[in-house]
């Protein structure tokens, strides 16, 4: 099982507010993979973090994965850089600002079952161009997703032809993970 969190520029109170966010995680879901991925900041901000199980690796390795280059400035786009640490494995993207107290039970099903993606309930629609691709009534946000083993995206992230606005990378996930079946961790979960 593999946790991964992706950091840019920020600023002190967004590098605790990681911090807090990773303990969370290794705390009710210990001995799995850890992995803090970072671009627009320099390495050695993220000392701190090194005494934390996880890796941690320079995004800009992986900036010719895709046809696109995500935008210097933005920061969700740089989430899906690498799109997989490991496809063979369960896989969870999690944002900065995710603290959890609780083992959440939709986590648990994701990591018992191959045949299940991750997604978590959105207040509301904000897709940016996938707009219209989206389901009536689905509302997701991508401050924390799954994809299954297998999973593979990286052809739907290659048919962009450029990333129009902050809300395409939350569109083009919730998009693909919105074709497969999945499940749905709820607002009152997290």
């Amino acid at each position: 099982m593999i946790f991964r969190w992706t950091i840019g520029s920020t600023n002190a109170n967004g590098l605790d507010c990681l911090m807090e966010s990773i303990k969370s995680f290794q705390r009710f879901y210990p001995d799995n993979e850890y992995y803090l991925f970072f671009n627009q900041i320099e390495r050695k901000v993220l000392s701190r973090f090194e005494k934390l199980n996880l890796k941690i690796i320079d995004q800009n390795n992986f900036i010719d994965d895709y046809k696109i280059k995500p935008k210097t400035g933005y920061q969700v786009h740089w989430k899906l850089y690498p799109t997989r640490v490991d496809i063979s494995k369960h896989e969870i993207f999690i944002d900065n600002d995710l603290i959890i107290i609780k083992k959440v039970n939709e986590i648990d099903l994701f990591i018992q079952n191959n045949n299940y993606n991750l997604i978590y309930q959105g207040l509301n629609n904000a897709y940016g161009k996938f707009n219209e691709l989206i389901p009536n009534g689905l509302r997701i946000n991508t401050g924390i997703f799954g994809f299954k083993p297998n999973f593979d995206i990286k052809e739907e992230i290659n048919n962009i032809k450029y990333w129009e606005g902050y809300f395409d990378e939350q569109g083009l996930i919730s998009y693909a993970l919105s074709k497969s079946e999945y499940y749905i961790i709820p607002l009152t979960s997290i």
